[in-house]
């Protein structure tokens, strides 16, 4: 996995996932990069979001067709302008056309 965000799939899975899924992200607290994992049950249009805690979008991660399976992205604390954010609470926010969930992550400079 990279830092840059280049999304990972699990090409090795033994079967489509059961449900949609995101999981905590690890490390967390993290102070240079932490990967996300997520779970897609159904293929379709998924974005992946980062969110600072006023509610703004720090980073689009992916904003993309996926299909069915598992998936890894890396953030390394920088926004859409590859500026380094500030240390400090960020949710991650996975939405499908039916699902949605968000995880909070910590990051420590």
């Amino acid at each position: 996995i990279n830092t840059w965000g280049a999304i990972n799939y699990d090409f090795n899975s033994p079967s489509i996932p059961e449900k949609f899924a995101l999981y905590q992200a690890f490390p967390n607290p993290f102070n240079a990069t932490t990967t996300i994992q997520y779970d897609i049950e159904e293929a379709g249009i998924i974005t992946l979001t980062v969110i600072d805690i006023l509610g703004r979008k720090v980073k689009l991660l992916v904003n993309s067709f996926q299909s069915e399976g598992t998936y890894w992205i890396s953030w390394n604390g920088f926004n859409n302008q590859d500026r380094s954010v500030s240390a400090g609470i960020y949710f991650i926010h996975l939405e499908s056309e039916n699902h949605s969930d968000t995880k909070k992550v910590v990051l420590l400079r």
